[in-house]
């Protein structure tokens, strides 16, 4: 489903209206094992009111479409082969905003042969045109993104 801005107001947002974008993962995906937070590529756009998500061009990025207050959000669920730490993060316009301190979720002991899930969400002032990633890192393990639960936002506040 694809939801386009319709006519009206919301509160806050002027005759803007909402504003907002999902996308998620139709089918799990493999995270190099580098060591380094990795941005999640996204498969399929559930609703997007204004081009955020970039889809074919660069299915990792969210764009903001005018200067604001955004929500970022995530839900993401691992599988892990082996012993680690798991954090989940997001990057604006490439550089770690959120990360192993400061992460959505964090597990400093993953058993092997573990599926875990982080959920978050942050506020973040962005300009027209910068882009927020969702990040992910395990140390020394296979992890797998799981697919069709796994997803992320971002959303027009003011």
């Amino acid at each position: 489903m694809s939801l386009k801005r319709s006519s009206g107001s919301t509160p806050g947002l002027g005759s803007r209206g909402p504003s907002y974008a999902r996308a998620h993962r139709t089918s799990d995906y493999n995270i190099p094992s580098s060591g380094t937070f990795t941005p999640i590529p996204w498969t399929t756009e559930t609703f997007d009111t204004d081009d955020y998500w970039e889809g074919v061009t660069n299915p990792t990025r969210f764009t903001a479409p005018v200067d604001g207050v955004y929500r970022v959000a995530a839900s993401v669920s691992f599988s892990v082969s082996a012993d680690c730490i798991v954090l989940i993060g997001y990057w604006v316009d490439g550089a770690t905003v959120l990360n192993s301190n400061e992460s959505f979720g964090r597990d400093n002991d993953v058993d092997t042969n573990t599926t875990l899930g982080f959920s978050g969400s942050d506020l973040v002032e962005l300009t027209a045109g910068q882009y927020v990633e969702i990040t992910c890192y395990c140390n020394g393990a296979t992890r797998t993104v799981r697919g069709p639960i796994s997803s992320a936002s971002l959303q027009l506040i003011n």
